[in-house]
């Protein structure tokens, strides 16, 4: 790309259309000493794979919200020692969003698989450990009670198969940006 040739894209014209975590992860997709090729196809994968991080952060935050589970459990040791390596392997991030990857698949498995809250938390404080070296901002807020009351009679409603009842509850949830 460049200016001469006319097919230049200005950051601030990039965020218009894409989430500043998502051209992040672009960026640090791409090896420090490499040049960062761009294009929609690439912004569009990692759109999704931020928007893949966004949710599984979301749900495992929801999960340790509604069961207090919020504590100083450990991180993965496995998972933090990786981004200890990838990181004094001369600042690979490529590896750290790997890493990051596999980190949203085990948390995925571990939601579906109803695992214990101090399991979830682990995760989380692992998930956290990343983002927060990568720059990667995710700042969610717990839930009211009115919150967590429409949440369990959403899971209520689905669970006795009322599904008109589960779609309010559901569509009052995304309004509020809680699923």
């Amino acid at each position: 790309m460049s200016k001469l040739s006319g097919n230049m894209i200005l950051v601030r014209d990039l965020l218009k259309e894409y989430d500043a975590n998502a051209y992040r992860l672009l960026l640090l997709s791409t090896y420090y000493r490499s040049p960062i090729s761009y294009t929609p196809k690439s912004m569009n994968y990692f759109e999704t794979e931020y928007d893949k991080i966004l949710r599984v952060k979301k749900q495992l935050f929801l999960e340790l919200d509604l069961h207090n589970g919020f504590g100083d459990n450990e991180p993965d040791k496995e998972l933090v020692l990786e981004l200890e390596v990838a990181m004094n392997n001369d600042f690979n991030t490529p590896n750290v969003i790997t890493g990051i990857q596999k980190l949203v698949k085990k948390a995925n498995v571990a939601l579906r698989g109803n695992e214990n809250v101090e399991n979830l938390s682990s995760l989380y404080n692992t998930l956290d450990i990343y983002l927060s070296v990568l720059g990667l901002d995710i700042n969610l807020k717990r839930l009211g009670s009115n919150d967590k009351e429409t949440y369990l009679s959403w899971q209520d409603a689905r669970k006795n198969k009322d599904y008109d009842k589960a779609d309010e509850y559901r569509k009052l949830l995304v309004e509020k940006g809680i699923i």
